[in-house]
């Protein structure tokens, strides 16, 4: 399993292509901050900004990323390879996760500082499981993506119009009430009651948020589970 991370971890560098997607929402960030220091976002309050910047460092640092591979290495029989050289399904979605999580930490831990938003002690926990709440259920379901489709270009056109609606709804709910609905009943609600006001955030207060993200948990885990059984019965065949 080493063995296996370390090669992965080598064909992560040596893509271009995914290495700048990787960086890309650094340089996004890096250009916040510049605008900030030229008085032209002052305006905007910062609460927005990790509303916006967080989902969209996630998903397109970790979340598509996992699909692209996926996907990529479906086109040119890897996936089969490996799994009929006796590699699980299970050691191979670790590996494929393993990194773009450790990449969404380091994201989490620089986005404040990106933005310059300082939290007190108090305040971190609360950002700390916010943002891993939403990189969990990114992952998963982008996990689900890579493994359902075959082809790159299915993996875009799936992941393209999800990236777009987990990035701009907790945004669009600031601005349109009929949204806050939508918001709610996504894996993003609990999320977006944090930024919007992390001073009175409380778990207590959470309990329905919990239960939805809960539910959205499972079921991407059961449909992971579900494929699973099938690509095991597809491989002994």
């Amino acid at each position: 399993m080493k063995a296996f991370l370390f090669l992965r971890g080598k064909g992560l560098l040596s893509n271009r292509s995914l290495l700048l997607q990787i960086l890309m929402p650094a340089v996004i960030l890096y250009m916040y901050r510049y605008i900030y220091s030229l008085d032209i976002l002052n305006e905007v309050p910062k609460k927005q900004l990790l509303l916006f910047c967080a989902p969209f460092t996630i998903v397109l640092a970790a979340g598509s990323l996992i699909a692209i591979i996926l996907a990529e290495e479906k086109e040119k029989n890897n996936y089969r390879e490996l799994r009929l050289n006796g590699v699980s399904i299970d050691e191979y979605c670790v590996s494929v996760i393993i990194y773009p999580i450790f990449i969404a930490v380091i994201y989490m831990i620089a986005i404040p500082l990106f933005l310059d938003i300082s939290f007190t002690n108090s305040l971190v926990i609360g950002y700390v499981l916010a943002v891993n709440s939403i990189t969990l259920v990114i992952v998963l379901l982008y996990l689900l993506i890579g493994l359902v489709v075959k082809t790159q270009i299915a993996a875009q056109v799936m992941s393209i119009p999800l990236m777009l609606i987990i990035i701009f709804l907790p945004t669009v709910s600031l601005i349109d009430p009929k949204f806050e609905i939508v918001t709610e009943y996504s894996f993003m609600g609990f999320f977006t009651d944090y930024v919007n006001d992390w001073e009175k955030f409380s778990l207590i207060n959470e309990t329905k948020e919990s239960v939805i993200y809960l539910g959205w948990v499972v079921i991407l885990l059961s449909g992971i589970y579900y494929y699973k059984r099938l690509d095991s019965d597809f491989i002994e065949k």
